[in-house]
């Protein structure tokens, strides 16, 4: 079943709701802070983020956060990167960024808050401090 909107617009009912909630990051991720040190001596910081809603997991290296950090686009819709930036505002005095993605496993929207932290001139390491999640299309 679709829904038109306001505007004349057909939507699917998942669409209409793009309220998300958050998460103590360390609930769903094995790791929270990403360090390019550590990738150039040899380990590969990683870590993983597991779905509630399905058990998914979706891995990330250090190198997701720096291509993030920096970059404003969202691969999240419209409505759900609008409805993210309502729930948790990025500090822009901490610096903080966001990495957006869809769970590959139910397509739940969700955004990974991240801090940079300077530890040499112009190197970072990143420390993830706020996960939202949305609804999951499949619940």
């Amino acid at each position: 079943m679709e829904h038109l909107d306001f505007l004349g617009h057909f939507h699917h009912p998942w669409l209409m709701d793009s309220s998300f909630s958050e998460t103590p990051p360390d609930e769903r991720l094995d790791n929270l802070i990403f360090h390019p040190k550590n990738q150039s001596e040899g380990s590969i910081n990683v870590g993983d983020y597991t779905c509630d809603a399905c058990a998914r997991k979706v891995h990330f290296t250090t190198n997701d956060f720096l291509k993030a950090f920096g970059n404003s686009k969202t691969r999240l819709s419209t409505q759900e990167h609008e409805a993210a930036c309502r729930r948790r505002p990025l500090r822009k005095d901490k610096g903080e960024a966001f990495l957006d993605f869809h769970c590959p496993g139910c397509r739940r929207p969700v955004r990974l808050v991240f801090e940079p932290t300077e530890f040499a001139m112009g190197c970072y390491y990143f420390t993830v401090v706020a996960l939202l999640e949305g609804q999951s299309p499949r619940s």
